[in-house]
């Protein structure tokens, strides 16, 4: 209890440290996370942010790079998507037809496999002639790029043909002459000469009321190819006009195409085969014969058919042999009529649909592809023209930095970051650019950081809990020297009032003559030893208050150990037995070389060691304290010993301490000073002290001071500090 009240300024200390301490750094810690939270939100939403707006920068390119593409597609006539066209312009001097601009590959990297779906599903491209394989470009590689845009392409037109079907423009055939007069010929400009190499004249038969002046189509006066712009001048001969939409095609513009332009293209391949049969190659027949038009004087007019329905040409039936005999003489030929005037030239009405992106599914359960298609309505029926974006080509645009984007089918959701929809007709696309890595990169610096700041606020914590310790401990300190200085109070008033007691009861009866006479040296030499005990408690007293203040020094100088010691002896012993103990002193006989020493340092150390044996050894039964000086081979020993109890092992290593006693609560009366000035005092000197236990049971001390130096060495200074502050 008496314990637990003396601690408890230290425990008060320690407690108000501890909250002084906590209530501060946790409010640091909470400010510091509280102020993180929005840094680390921002950190965390950052890669999102920056992918979205990467996302939008790409799409702008993806954007601007398509529709550039697109727009130079829709402007391109329709009759460039297959192999052959027609130059509407050089019909008067026979047809020229020439291969496609699209015959030799696509005109931009981003344009992959232009094609044509006809209005039978039948899948056509501009890099291939099924007819003639000289007109193809590279025909295998070809075939096998038709086969699998029929696998993929065709039925994904079928199907969207089926959803949207265009109505059929309501006139449908080709307005030509024959057809709407059948007794008119047909008009100058849309006669072509297709017909068959020229024959013997014959007589026509009777019903037919005009006879076709033969022309046929000299090679060498064809017409040279024509460039695409021109092309499309002849194609395009009256402006667009805008029509609503129809379906997912957009809106629709009108074309008005001259029909025999417009048949020749339908029936190119028919136009080319008869432009070689008049040039003399031997070459087969297309496929899928058509009618085409007629120059002016050509052998036979063309048949009034529908344009573009495929069939083999008419042949002219056989004329006889010879005319048969006439019984009566022949009558004069008929005079011919002159000619019907020719109607207007004839028209055909398309209507061609802007490029809209198509997401077509492929037959490998690959990835879907991205299609730009257009709607072409004829009087032939519905064609869809197109092409395949190759998207490979469109990887540069889709760097941002180190971020890098895809395309990816289908709209943007709002719960989709890193994702801007592409402004583009048709289906949706949009560009997904993933930052996971750059999430994961955030998530770990918000870490760093979090884990930065608990560190800071730790360490500040640990700190300020060391200062607080600090703290603690100097109380601790101070209360354990109060207690201290009480004690030692206590004790030194004990240690004087002891001897002080003995002074003054002997003199008293020295004074008073009290006593017995015979016996008053006796008690004069007890004043003596207690006023020498005085007197030593007094110097250690003193000793002890120069050691802390520093300023305790020893001068030790050569000189005989041994002759020191037994006058040390001589003078203590006197005191030891008065208290009943003996001292025994032993000296080597031969005498030992010099040592360096202070005389008084070494008196006060054999002083304290002497007494501290006499004391504790009270309760011995062999109360000898024995005293030897010997020589070793690093200097002379004084070795200390007796048959008390001991030092228990646990107060060994606090020994020398000042204010350390070692026994039990009924040990002798001390102030626990004398083995702590004895070390400062021997270690002043250059020597040491140290305690070992005394086998047989008590306790062994030993000095160890060393020897003089040689004559002609360098002195030893006049003056050693004994600063060592007692622990």
């Amino acid at each position: 209890m008496r314990r637990a009240l003396r601690l408890r300024p230290a425990i008060v200390a320690g407690a108000l440290a501890l909250v002084a301490v906590a209530l501060p750094t946790g409010a640091w810690l909470v400010a510091e996370l509280r102020s993180f939270e929005h840094e680390r939100a921002a950190l965390l939403a950052a890669p999102a942010a920056e992918a979205e707006a990467a996302a939008g920068r790409i799409a702008a390119r993806v954007d601007g790079r398509v529709t550039a593409l697109l727009a130079r597609e829709g402007e391109r006539p329709i009759f460039h998507y297959q192999n052959l066209f027609v130059d509407a312009r050089a019909a008067s001097e026979g047809l020229a037809v020439t291969p496609s601009p699209l015959a030799a590959g696509p005109p931009d990297p981003l344009m992959a496999d232009p094609f044509e779906v006809d209005a039978a599903g039948e899948v056509g491209l501009p890099t291939l002639n099924p007819d003639y394989a000289a007109l193809s470009n590279d025909q295998r590689a070809q075939e096998a790029v038709r086969a699998r845009l029929a696998a993929t392409v065709g039925p994904y037109v079928a199907a969207l043909r089926d959803r949207e079907a265009l109505a059929p423009e309501p006139r449908a055939a080709v307005a030509i002459a024959a057809a709407e007069h059948p007794t008119a010929p047909p008009p100058e400009e849309v006669q072509v000469a297709v017909n068959a190499p020229p024959q013997a004249p014959t007589q026509a038969p009777a019903r037919a009321a005009r006879r076709p002046v033969q022309a046929p189509m000299n090679a060498a006066k064809a017409t040279p190819p024509v460039e695409a712009e021109q092309v499309q001048e002849a194609v395009q001969e009256q402006a667009p006009v805008q029509l609503a939409a129809l379906g997912n095609g957009g809106q629709l513009v009108e074309q008005r195409i001259g029909g025999d332009n417009y048949l020749s293209n339908v029936n190119a391949n028919e136009v080319y085969y008869q432009i070689q049969l008049n040039k003399g190659e031997d070459i087969a027949p297309p496929q899928k014969r058509g009618v085409v038009p007629q120059v002016k004087g050509s052998a036979a007019a063309a048949p009034a058919r529908a344009p573009a329905k495929v069939a083999a040409p008419r042949k002219r039936p056989p004329a006889p042999a010879t005319a048969p005999a006439p019984t009566e003489p022949a009558p004069p030929p008929p005079v011919e009529p002159p000619p019907d005037p020719p109607p207007a030239p004839p028209e055909v009405t398309v209507r061609v649909g802007a490029f809209a992106l198509h997401t077509v599914p492929r037959d490998d359960d690959g990835p879907a592809e991205l299609f730009a298609l257009r709607r072409v309505a004829t009087p032939d029926g519905e064609r869809t023209q197109g092409f395949r974006l190759a998207q490979d080509e469109l990887a540069p645009l889709l760097a941002e930095g180190d971020l890098t984007g895809r395309l990816v089918p289908g709209p943007a959701t709002d719960t989709t970051p890193g994702a801007a929809l592409l402004q583009l007709p048709g289906d949706a696309w949009h560009v997904e650019v993933p930052f996971a890595a750059a999430a994961a990169s955030a998530r770990a610096e918000v870490d760093d950081r979090a884990a930065a700041i608990r560190l800071r606020v730790a360490l500040g914590g640990l700190l300020a809990l060391l200062a607080a310790a600090a703290v603690v401990a100097m109380v601790v300190h101070s209360e354990r020297l109060a207690r201290r200085r009480a004690e030692f109070a206590a004790a030194a008033a004990h240690e004087l009032r002891t001897p002080l007691a003995g002074v003054r009861m002997y003199g008293e009866m020295l004074a008073e003559g009290l006593g017995n006479p015979e016996r008053h040296k006796t008690y004069a030499k007890r004043v003596a030893a207690e006023a020498e005990r005085l007197g030593r408690v007094v110097a250690n007293v003193l000793e002890f208050t120069r050691l802390e203040r520093g300023s305790l020094a020893v001068r030790p100088t050569p000189g005989d150990l041994a002759q020191a010691v037994t006058e040390i002896v001589t003078r203590v012993e006197a005191a030891a037995l008065a208290a009943g103990a003996e001292v025994v002193l032993t000296v080597p006989d031969a005498p030992i070389p010099e040592v360096t020493f202070d005389r008084d340092a070494v008196a006060q150390i054999l002083a304290n060691l002497v007494d501290n044996a006499e004391k504790y050894g009270r309760g011995a039964a062999d109360r000898r304290v024995e005293v030897e000086v010997a020589a070793t081979p690093i200097g002379a020993e004084i070795a200390v010993r007796d048959r008390g109890p001991g030092v228990p092992r646990r107060l060994e290593r606090r020994l020398f301490r000042a204010f350390e006693r070692g026994g039990d609560a009924d040990q002798p009366a001390g102030l626990g000073l004398g083995l702590s000035l004895a070390q400062v005092l021997a270690t002043g000197q250059g020597g040491a002290l140290r305690y070992a236990p005394r086998p047989g049971g008590g306790s062994a001390f030993t000095l160890t001071l060393p020897w003089a130096a040689p004559k002609g060495s360098p002195a030893r200074p006049g003056a050693a500090r004994a600063d060592a502050t007692p622990d």
